[in-house]
């Protein structure tokens, strides 16, 4: 079975935004079936859209399927991992935060509480990405990041002054998807 990677944008995002094609472009070579679905609206967005655009795109879940988050993307897999009819493997969540951060148009992601637990035994581990610098997280970073390690146990990544990661290349988030699927081995298609 092949390895895939699906990725969840961010709020206003699309598939063409910041790092997803440097992703994509980067782990193809590697064996990798990369999918970046348009989540709708992403402007005015719904978590009930978005969570069944996700489950649309992943169709059957399991130990070879790598879920990504990019900022509120990270709360749609983590709402996903709430109902999964099976595991994943590995999770990448990359400024996740944890709350609306005063944004009334994302406040109904953050609405009902999460079940840890269930999310905590649909993946095989779980990794966040988070800069010093944020602007969106300000200075609420490491109270994020705090909550994401205790509540899932996830290994925590910060990167100095990458802002929100709306750059064009994120060779870190690469490596560190190569490493938890290959363990460290990096496996290029011939």
């Amino acid at each position: 079975m092949s390895r895939r990677v699906v990725l969840a944008h961010c709020w206003t995002g699309h598939p063409e935004f910041a790092w997803y094609p440097y992703l994509k472009g980067a782990l193809e070579p590697h064996g990798f079936r990369v999918l970046i679905p348009a989540l709708p609206h992403p402007d005015l967005p719904d978590p009930d859209e978005w969570r069944e655009a996700l489950t649309e795109t992943i169709g059957t879940p399991g130990k070879n399927l790598t879920l990504i988050g990019h900022s509120l993307g990270c709360a749609t897999i983590l709402q996903y991992l709430q109902t999964t009819p099976q595991p994943v493997g590995n999770v990448i969540l990359v400024a996740c935060g944890t709350d609306s951060l005063g944004h009334a148009e994302i406040e109904p992601f953050y609405a009902s509480s999460l079940d840890f637990m269930k999310i905590q035994q649909n993946a095989k581990s779980f990794t966040a990405f988070y800069s010093d610098d944020d602007p969106l997280l300000a200075s609420d970073t490491f109270r994020h990041a705090a909550l994401i390690f205790k509540r899932l146990w996830a290994d925590i990544i910060v990167q100095p002054e990458r802002g929100h990661f709306t750059g064009v290349e994120f060779p870190e988030l690469v490596t560190t998807v190569l490493k938890l699927v290959y363990g460290g081995q990096k496996r290029a298609r011939k």
